[in-house]
């Protein structure tokens, strides 16, 4: 079991570097000692949907057997898999359902709120998560989560007072470690003028990996669309660790994006032969290049 643990976190690290085919290796040689290792099993299924493929997600999450917590989480990957190819009423149904069962599970309504979003229904995304925060979350970790995927969603519609209150408490209950967020604020911050800064007000002493949490802040500005921020996270988190892999690949990706709207491809080269350099065989590295020599 500790053999496996550390493999399926080594498979992680691989993953979020970028490293899909080596993370595939592991996962896949695990599942031939035992196939229905339900906990590799829903890794499989999340490294797939990392990567674009949808379909080969959803048979993977599929394959995880009830009941438990394994099989829950494998039908939240199925019902976000759903969302990401726009079948946005089949995912709805699925999170429906787990939220009718487990009633108090953060993670589900966390997801549903964003799917109810990214479909177009800011309306139920909002009623939904009110309705969580009004019946007494049973942790604060709960509590947190739920509040910073509502403030998201007051945020996108305009609602920054509301959206405002929510990060600021969804922080505190959470004792200050909610990228979400953290997140959130630094947006608010944007809008008002403020230059994007991190860490946000009231997060100087926010017991944190900073690292990590530049990140992670450059994936959530790139889920939002906003190249221009995710590549600013993903420099300042190089600067802090040139090598750090994961960084490097956010930043070949960011230049990339970019350089689709400037029409100029030496940035984004360079970056991605940055990441070659480290990882030869990076999967994200290579289709960065790829992309970008094809503008």
């Amino acid at each position: 079991p500790q053999e496996r643990d550390l493999s399926l976190t080594l498979a992680s690290y691989h993953q979020s570097a970028g490293e899909y085919t080596a993370a595939k290796l592991i996962l896949q040689t695990f599942l031939r000692l035992d196939p229905f290792d339900a906990q590799v099993r829903l890794a499989l299924g999340d490294l797939f949907r990392d990567m674009g493929e949808p379909e080969k997600a959803k048979a993977e999450y599929g394959k995880v057997p009830p009941p438990g917590p394994t099989w829950r989480a494998a039908r939240r990957g199925l019902a976000a898999s759903l969302a990401d190819q726009r079948r946005f009423k089949e995912s709805w149904d699925i999170f429906d359902d787990l939220s009718r069962e487990s009633q108090w599970d953060p993670q589900t309504a966390a997801a549903y709120i964003r799917a109810l979003a990214d479909g177009g229904a800011a309306d139920k995304a909002e009623e939904v998560g009110r309705n969580y925060l009004a019946a007494g979350p049973p942790t604060k970790t709960a509590d947190g989560t739920v509040r910073a995927a509502l403030g998201r969603v007051l945020l996108d519609a305009g609602k920054a007072a509301e959206a405002e209150q929510q990060f600021v408490t969804a922080l505190a209950v959470m004792n200050k470690r909610s990228a979400v967020a953290a997140y959130g604020l630094i947006r608010l911050g944007m809008h008002a003028g403020d230059p994007c800064r991190f860490p946000p007000p009231g997060m100087a002493d926010a017991p944190i990996d900073e690292l990590r949490f530049r990140v992670t802040m450059s994936d959530l500005f790139a889920q939002d669309r906003d190249d221009e921020h995710s590549l600013e996270f993903a420099l300042a988190a190089c600067k802090l660790d040139p090598q750090n892999l994961a960084a490097l690949v956010r930043v070949a990706e960011g230049h990339q994006r970019l350089s689709r709207q400037s029409g100029k491809i030496a940035d984004a080269v360079g970056a991605a032969k940055a990441v070659l350099v480290c990882s030869p065989n990076n999967n994200r590295g290579l289709l960065a290049l790829a992309r970008a020599l094809s503008i």
